[in-house]
């Protein structure tokens, strides 16, 4: 929504229809998008609607993110399934990609407009550590019961799958471009969900029961461009944070 200027300027009021669907008690309630923290637009539009928000930004190492980013994206579309993770690719249209991984910049816009702690700035690596300290953290973070256990807490989700392809139609292709008006229609959060509905058709049906693949192995020459051009970034984002981050590099 704050990063999407069609959606914003249809006001807050479209916004928190969004969670019509959430408990009346459910007094802790929130939403993620990968594109915040890239969008020059949506810190101080963040700032205006919800001054005391809490902010949670989690950071992966930034070439295995755009790696993991192509290859859902080639697994999702057929126009993308002959594309090859190469340095042409990443001199060329990945080049998008690569402005998700500079986290420095976007951390510091945010910082210049909210007090520190208001933003609470997590490794995706440590989920794998130690899960349970991860999601306890955020729960401490936010406020609620820090002592809960998700069910889901161990499971992994969105992982790779060896040979998996969804086969993008027109049918898909028509309703995602209907999302705008399925959102007048319906509240935003059910229009989403039927979205889905309709994607997951066109996906392996026991795809759920899939065992999690081995990703392909990246070209050394890719992967040392990548350490290049995002050396700086990491070595900032690492006074930032008061982290070591060489375990990116």
């Amino acid at each position: 929504f704050f990063s999407d200027d069609l959606k914003y300027g249809k006001g807050q009021e479209f916004y928190v229809r969004y969670f019509d669907h959430c408990k009346n008690e459910q007094m802790v309630k929130g939403e993620f998008s990968p594109h915040y923290l890239t969008s020059s637009e949506a810190p101080e539009r963040i700032k205006k609607a919800f001054p005391n928000v809490k902010l949670i930004a989690c950071l992966r190492n930034p070439i295995e993110r755009i790696y993991s980013h192509h290859l859902l994206k080639k697994s999702k579309s057929v126009l993308l399934r002959n594309t090859e993770f190469d340095l042409n690719f990443i001199n060329n249209e990945g080049k998008k990609y690569v402005e998700f991984g500079r986290y420095a910049a976007g951390l510091k816009r945010y910082l210049s407009i909210f007090p520190r702690d208001q933003l609470l700035i997590v490794i995706y690596e440590d989920i794998a550590k130690d899960p349970k300290s991860f999601i306890q953290t955020i729960y401490r973070f936010v406020g609620v019961d820090a002592t809960y256990i998700p069910p889901s807490l161990n499971k992994r989700v969105n992982f790779y799958v060896e040979g998996r392809r969804v086969h993008s139609t027109s049918l898909e292709y028509i309703v995602v471009g209907l999302m705008p008006a399925l959102e007048n229609i319906f509240n935003p959060w059910i229009a989403k969900r039927l979205v889905n509905f309709f994607k997951r058709l066109n996906r392996y049906k026991n795809f759920d029961s899939l065992p999690p693949g081995k990703k392909p192995e990246m070209d050394t020459d890719v992967r040392e461009c990548l350490r290049k051009i995002y050396a700086d970034d990491i070595a900032e984002t690492s006074k930032l944070l008061n982290r070591d981050l060489s375990f990116w590099k």
